[in-house]
């Protein structure tokens, strides 16, 4: 008897013509990916590891919305980045439904390639009748499926500074619903 599993599928942005496909606020094609440019904002951010509070520069970048063809169930996101001198990143997903209702944007994490910015942390425990994030996997509410989500990256550096964060791919794995058992 053959077993079948659910459908996975990964769909990802690397390299600098991909990556502009989506949206930029702050950040350019530089290279091999988007580089931070020009501050679109600010943050005051508290480290949860340290304590210590600290304002930051931001750009962001967009996906566009990404259709795996079947209904998604998980989303687990990856990147790649440049994060020097204090710099750091933050990942956030969201699903949209078959009436192309986006959910709000979940906060799947903070990294660096170092602990002199930020400490890399996961954001659990956030939950609403839309989906719920479980470290680093954010997935539908029971009942709910999404056919599409978008991913958005967050470049930040220290207020002031001049370190130029890059963003050289990003993406996720969706899942969908495991099948009923027999």
């Amino acid at each position: 008897m053959q077993q079948t599993g659910p459908d996975i599928a990964y769909r990802g942005f690397r390299g600098a013509a991909r990556l502009a496909t989506g949206t930029m606020t702050g950040a350019v094609p530089r290279g091999d990916g988007i580089a931070f440019d020009s501050p679109a904002g600010t943050l005051t951010h508290t480290d949860p590891h340290t304590g210590v509070t600290a304002a930051y520069e931001l750009a962001t970048w967009t996906s566009p919305l990404v259709e795996p063809g079947f209904p998604v169930a998980e989303l687990v996101p990856s990147w790649t980045a440049d994060t020097p001198a204090g710099s750091w990143i933050r990942v956030e997903m969201r699903g949209a439904d078959r009436s192309g209702r986006p959910t709000r944007w979940y906060d799947l994490g903070s990294w660096a390639a170092d602990d002199e910015g930020v400490r890399p942390t996961s954001r659990p425990d956030q939950a609403d009748p839309d989906a719920r994030v479980d470290a680093d996997v954010l997935t539908a509410a029971s009942g709910r499926e999404w056919t599409g989500w978008w991913l958005r990256v967050t470049l930040l550096r220290p207020a002031g500074g001049d370190a130029t964060p890059a963003l050289r791919s990003a993406g996720a794995v969706a899942t969908a619903p495991a099948p009923a058992a027999p």
